[in-house]
């Protein structure tokens, strides 16, 4: 592989990528899976055209398969490249062609600088070090990098994130529950003679609290349908705002993450009806039907 960071612009957006060329296309997909994110759609690395991360593609103003990007070769030296196609990709920016085309654009060979293994041995990370400490004394060989490492350090630099999500839902919940809490204590006070009204005329309590917290689940039901519609723009709106130049962050949302959603939601509704339970049933029916509206 050849692979050597170059300046890309669109316009008046610009980003720094690797521009990457297999000796052989055909068997990088032993090593890499280019696709489209959201088909799934295989992807080859056309001749005369280019292929880009889907994240470099925003960077560059949203650029679309079909649309050209400039590569800034050097200060007097710039290429053209039509875009092919725009492929899924998580961190860094990389830019495919095949070796035809970098020698249509330069008029020479690309000097590859990058070797691509894999094997199953070098699961444990003192096989990795072994390995490493046997290849870094050659004088062509400048460094060895580990797809499990780099996976593994992104990991833990985005596990952090993880507590940032606990602090919404938490704070989320509070105010679900302070919210309904106070529709329901409003509603009971503001018809408390007609809740006295139905205890005297012998209603039992489960019928009491359906009278009053039919609503309040009605209006959660609802409230979920919104919320989960709204939530799915609000959650794009912060990913795409969190995420650093060098990232893309996943896109999509679970269907796991709906249903439980719209569960938590439903359960702060169950338990502010059981809390306010208690309330109903000290309801002093004399006092209220004597009180003036």
């Amino acid at each position: 592989m050849y692979e050597k960071a170059f300046t890309f612009k669109c316009g008046d957006d610009r980003a720094e990528a690797y521009l990457s060329v297999p000796e052989d296309p055909s068997t990088l997909e032993r090593y890499q899976t280019l696709r489209v994110r959201k088909t799934k759609k295989a992807l080859a690395i056309p001749e005369g055209e280019v292929i880009i991360s889907e994240k470099l593609a925003t960077l560059l103003g949203g650029v679309r398969v079909g649309d050209s990007i400039t590569m800034q070769v050097s200060d007097a030296e710039t290429k053209k490249l039509k875009v092919a196609g725009i492929y899924e990709n998580y961190t860094q920016h990389y830019v495919y062609m095949t070796p035809t085309t970098y020698r249509d654009f330069f008029g020479k060979d690309p000097a590859y600088n990058l070797l691509f293994f894999s094997g199953d041995g070098f699961a444990e990370e003192a096989k990795q070090d072994a390995f490493t400490e046997k290849l870094m004394p050659l004088s062509c060989v400048q460094g060895v990098r580990f797809n499990s490492n780099m996976s593994e350090t992104f990991s833990k630099m985005l596990a952090s994130l993880n507590y940032v999500i606990v602090v919404i839902i938490v704070s989320a919940g509070m105010l679900a529950f302070v919210v309904l809490f106070n529709l329901t204590n409003i509603n009971i006070t503001e018809r408390i003679r007609e809740i006295a009204t139905i205890k005297v005329l012998g209603f039992y309590d489960g019928e009491v609290d359906s009278y009053i917290f039919r609503e309040n689940l009605l209006l959660t039901i609802l409230g979920d349908f919104v919320g989960l519609g709204l939530g799915i723009l609000l959650a794009n709106y912060i990913i795409r705002t969190a995420e650093i130049d060098m990232v893309m962050f996943g896109r999509s949302i679970h269907g796991l993450s709906f249903v439980l959603a719209f569960a938590m939601t439903l359960v702060f509704s169950i338990i502010v009806a059981l809390f306010m339970h208690r309330h109903l049933r000290k309801v002093n029916m004399v006092e209220a039907l004597k009180s003036v509206e």
